[in-house]
């Protein structure tokens, strides 16, 4: 491993990431494995490591016991988690019985190698006072263009680049607050997003993959729109200051834009 190069080299700015899943932990003496871990830990590698141990409760029909949960621990797991947990970067040792191990893993990821272009912003979100980053970078312009050319202006402005997708309320949210808070726009705010109808549906707009079919929408838009309404953007009611989808004219509404790439 420590003489591992990738074919065509490492991309710039990234670290190698190796993933531990492991259903036990032993280690000699001399400690070869956690040493090794630490040369590589030393050279800029991140582990991340999963405990793919289980841990058995006794549970009767008529009672459970904190005894009987203490006593039901097989082969001293406790200790054998935290030994691979040792072996992990700071804050990257997992277990298979977390509620949400694999968005760990995948969080971990993002952490060592997300990174935003210039002038983008990662999206992340804050649940319960744990912020959780994703691989997703935010830009926006002010320039009030059509949603054809806002499209192609963010294929310009970086190659993978694309309208903004809102898969989740979250993201709908990190869009505005966005937008809101650093594009010093009047009210209402506006701007394109990068969905739109196409033959028999609405699409979201990706770089360089297949435009992705809306499945679940956030907000109500036409199904069939006419052929003048056929893209949609986001638009606040100065009545509720709700920030809610519209449909809109693909080459007639001028608006300022939001940008996506993948980080």
């Amino acid at each position: 491993m420590m003489g591992y190069n990738e074919q065509n080299g490492p991309k710039n700015n990234t670290k190698f990431v190796v993933i531990i899943y492991a259903g036990d932990y032993y280690d000699s003496d001399e400690s070869s494995i956690s040493h090794l871990g630490d040369d590589l830990k030393a050279n800029g590698v991140k582990f991340v490591t999963v405990a793919g141990i289980t841990m058995s409760f006794v549970n009767t029909e008529t009672q459970l016991t904190i005894n009987k949960i203490l006593i039901a621990f097989r082969r001293n797991d406790r200790q054998q988690i935290s030994k691979l947990k040792s072996l992990s970067s700071n804050g990257d040792g997992f277990n298979i019985n977390d509620d949400y191990v694999s968005e760990e893993v995948q969080q971990a990821m993002c952490r060592a190698n997300c990174l935003c272009p210039h002038m983008y912003h990662q999206f992340m979100i804050n649940q319960n006072e744990t912020v959780h980053a994703y691989g997703t970078c935010v830009s926006y312009s002010i320039e009030s263009i059509s949603w054809t050319n806002a499209k192609f202006f963010c294929q310009t402005v970086h190659k993978q680049g694309h309208l903004v997708t809102e898969y989740s309320i979250d993201k709908h949210i990190f869009n505005q607050n966005l937008f809101s808070s650093l594009s010093f726009q009047a009210e209402p705010f506006k701007y394109h997003i990068g969905l739109h109808f196409v033959s028999n549906g609405n699409f979201w707009e990706q770089s360089d993959l297949p435009i992705t079919p809306l499945t679940t929408p956030l907000f109500p838009i036409d199904s069939k729109p006419s052929s003048t309404q056929q893209c949609i953007s986001n638009l606040e009611n100065m009545d509720t200051t709700a920030v809610t989808w519209q449909n809109e004219n693909c080459f007639n509404d001028l608006k300022p834009l939001m940008c996506e790439v993948p980080a």
